[in-house]
């Protein structure tokens, strides 16, 4: 009789669940520690710059005249030729724009090819108004987001891609369809909650008119605020974050979590709101899709459309 050669004990393992085993391996909780700690950091940082460094000085008067002359209620810092915005002037609201200006004094600046168009009644801001229109912007974009996305790297070391989310959605047609609808959504909250809040306002980025002189200031510094940063914050939040939450608590307080954490590192009051909508749209586009390339790419549509509108609308 024929003896058989013994039958070796393997079992193949097909593709598709070798990868999703590796799409769930646990979250160390010190992923989840670490991730807190980099937020607290973050909104600290970010509130902390913008009390203290406040960049809107208050306007207490506005000549009707051609050029339109403003005064401060205390130093402005302006040197001449520097650009300016000013917003919310009553009365005279010629004066409201973006100009370049020529100081008076420690208190009064001249907004060049300005025209007076009434009486000035109340209110006023004026602030640096180009900050995208300068290279210094561009470099410390990317110094401040390189920073982030090598300390996010570090805590999430030995993690695999796909826990992040760096993993193709099942369905791209469905995923394109959820972003679509996304950015209609984020738009109609935008227009309902914008006359009441002002959000993008406040943080004083977005220009109000195009240069064409400094055009390539301005494509660089588009380039790191719609893609750079859509990239890094995403694995910020909906990544890491994300993942490290969910790991935990689920699905439903990640995407919750990671949107509060989201609108607080902006270190931003009154667009607080608008930012924490926002980063609920986002987590629950990567609770959806079970990627992370929707919500960077609908961050970077939304990102890239507020700058083109700024210079051209």
């Amino acid at each position: 009789m024929t003896e058989r050669p013994p039958i070796e004990a393997t079992t193949a393992v097909p593709a598709e669940m070798s990868e999703s085993t590796r799409s769930q391996t646990p979250v160390p909780r010190s992923k989840l520690i670490g991730w807190v700690a980099l937020v607290v950091v973050l909104a600290s940082i970010s509130y902390a710059a913008n009390l203290l460094v406040s960049t809107d000085t208050e306007v207490v008067a506005a000549t009707n005249t051609s050029p339109v002359v403003i005064t401060t209620d205390g130093e402005h810092g302006f040197a001449t030729g520097d650009t300016v915005t000013v917003r919310d002037v009553e009365g005279n609201t010629g004066a409201n724009g973006t100009w370049e200006v020529t100081v008076r004094s420690e208190t009064t600046l001249v907004l060049d090819d300005s025209e007076g168009s009434g009486e000035y009644t109340a209110g006023g801001t004026v602030a640096t108004g180009d900050l995208l229109y300068r290279w210094s912007t561009v470099i410390g974009g990317i110094v401040q987001y390189g920073i982030i996305l090598a300390i996010v790297l570090l805590i999430a070391r030995g993690l695999a891609p796909a826990v992040l989310g760096l993993r193709p959605p099942p369905s791209w047609r469905s995923a394109a369809g959820w972003i679509a609808a996304s950015i209609v959504l984020i738009w109609i909250i935008g227009a309902l909650l914008n006359p009441f809040l002002e959000a993008g306002e406040e943080q004083g980025l977005v220009p109000d008119d195009w240069d064409p002189d400094r055009a390539a200031a301005f494509v660089a510094n588009f380039v790191v605020v719609a893609l750079v940063a859509p990239v890094v914050e995403e694995l910020t939040y909906r990544g890491l974050g994300f993942a490290a939450v969910q790991q935990f608590f689920g699905g439903g307080v990640a995407v919750v979590v990671t949107a509060l954490a989201f609108g607080l590192a902006h270190g931003l009051v009154i667009a607080l709101p608008v930012l924490t909508i926002f980063g609920l749209i986002l987590g629950w586009l990567r609770l959806r899709t079970k990627s992370l390339y929707p919500s960077i790419i609908l961050h970077a549509i939304f990102n890239g459309a507020a700058l083109l509108a700024s210079v051209t609308v």
